[in-house]
C-alpha cells in the first residue's frame, strides 16, 4: 500500500486546498469544501490542507501485459478530474473496473452548472469508450464475496443527454421552467427555473436519486441481470411529455414521494392532483397537453467532446 502527500485531479504539479471539518460529518471533506455549508459559522475554522497535484496516469505505472483492476474514487464531487486524470490509462484500456461515488449535487448546490455538466459529460465518455454502467443503489445490501451479483439499473446514454442538457441549460438560467402559456399565477406555483434537483429532466440520471448514488464502470460487459434503466421508478424514455404533466404516479424526481406531499406541490411534482387545492393548476396544464406544449427545454450536447481522448 502506497499512501500519496498529494491530491489527484486533472493536472499534474499544480496546487489544490482541501477543507476537512472539525465538527459533524468528516467524510464531506474536499477540494474547495464544496460539499460542505459554506455559510456555516464553523466553516471559517475548518482545517485547510493545500498539496501538489498529480494526475493518476502520470503515477501509476503498469507493466505490458498489466492493467488497472479495480479504480475506487470517492471525492466529494471532485470525480470528473479524478477521471480525467485518468485519461492515458482509460484510452489504453488499462483500466478494467471503475467504483465511484457520482456526487452532481454538490456542483447544483453551488450553482456551478458547468462542474454539473462535467458529471454527465464523464459518465458519457466512459460509455462511448466502450463501458457499461450501472447504478447502485445505497440500499444495495452486502451479499458476501462470493454471492452473486444482484440485479442492477443500467445507466444509458440515452438518459445522461438529459442531464447534460439541463446542465447546459442552466448555465442559461432556463433550465426545468415552468411550461410556456401558463398564466402568470399558474407559473408562480411551479418550480422556477433551475430550481434544482426538483425541475430536473423526468428522463435524466439525475431525477432518479437526490444529490449523490453510486456507479459500476465495467470495461468487460459483465453476466448481470438487468432491473432496467436508472430512471425515476415506473417511469421510461417513451413516455409522452409533450401532452402529459402528470407522468409519476408514485415516485417523482429526487426520491419525491407523490402520497407525502402537500396537494398544492402535487403539479409541479408532475403527480396526479388528488385534491381541489390544484384542481385550477392542473386543469391549465392539461390544456397546454392537449396542444402538445408541456415538452421541457432540451439541448443536443456535445457528445464529440466529450469523450475521453478530448478530456
Amino acid at each position: 500500500v502506497e499512501v500519496r502527500d498529494a491530491i489527484l485531479s486533472d493536472t499534474h504539479g499544480g496546487e489544490l486546498e482541501i477543507v476537512v471539518p472539525t465538527t459533524g460529518i468528516w467524510g464531506t471533506a474536499g477540494v474547495g469544501g464544496n460539499n460542505l455549508d459554506k455559510n456555516s459559522p464553523d466553516f471559517a475554522k475548518y482545517e485547510r490542507v493545500r498539496r501538489a497535484t498529480e494526475r493518476v496516469d502520470r503515477v501509476v505505472k503498469l507493466a505490458e501485459d498489466e492493467s488497472v483492476a479495480l479504480l475506487k474514487v470517492d471525492v466529494e464531487g471532485f470525480e470528473p478530474q479524478v477521471l480525467r486524470g485518468c485519461r492515458d490509462l482509460l484510452l489504453a484500456d488499462r483500466v478494467d473496473h471503475i467504483i465511484m461515488e457520482y456526487s452532481p449535487g454538490v456542483a447544483v448546490n453551488n450553482a456551478d452548472f458547468k462542474a454539473g455538466e462535467m458529471n454527465a459529460a464523464m459518465l458519457l465518455g466512459l460509455l462511448q469508450q466502450g463501458y457499461s454502467l450501472f447504478n447502485l443503489h445505497w440500499h444495495v445490501p452486502f451479499l458476501g464475496w462470493t454471492a452473486p451479483l444482484p440485479p442492477l439499473e443500467e445507466i444509458r446514454a440515452a438518459s445522461l443527454v438529459y442531464d447534460a442538457s439541463d446542465m447546459i441549460l442552466a448555465q442559461e438560467g432556463r433550465m426545468g421552467c415552468p411550461p410556456e402559456g401558463l398564466e402568470q399565477e399558474m407559473s408562480k406555483r411551479m418550480y422556477a427555473c433551475n430550481t434544482l434537483p426538483w425541475g430536473c429532466h423526468p428522463f435524466s440520471y439525475f431525477a432518479s436519486f437526490r444529490h449523490n448514488t453510486n456507479v459500476w464502470a465495467a470495461r468487460t460487459r459483465p453476466g448481470v441481470k438487468l432491473l432496467g434503466d436508472a430512471l425515476v421508478p415506473g417511469v421510461n424514455l417513451t413516455a409522452d411529455l409533450s401532452h402529459r404533466y402528470d407522468i409519476f404516479t408514485d415516485t417523482s424526481v429526487g426520491l419525491v414521494r407523490c402520497g407525502k406531499i402537500k396537494a398544492k406541490d402535487l403539479p409541479r411534482n408532475r403527480c396526479p392532483c388528488t385534491h381541489e387545492d390544484c384542481r385550477d393548476v392542473e386543469s391549465a396544464l392539461r390544456q397546454l397537453g392537449a396542444k402538445g406544449l408541456l415538452e421541457p427545454a432540451f439541448v443536443q450536447p456535445p457528445l464529440e467532446q466529450y469523450r475521453i481522448r478530448n478530456w
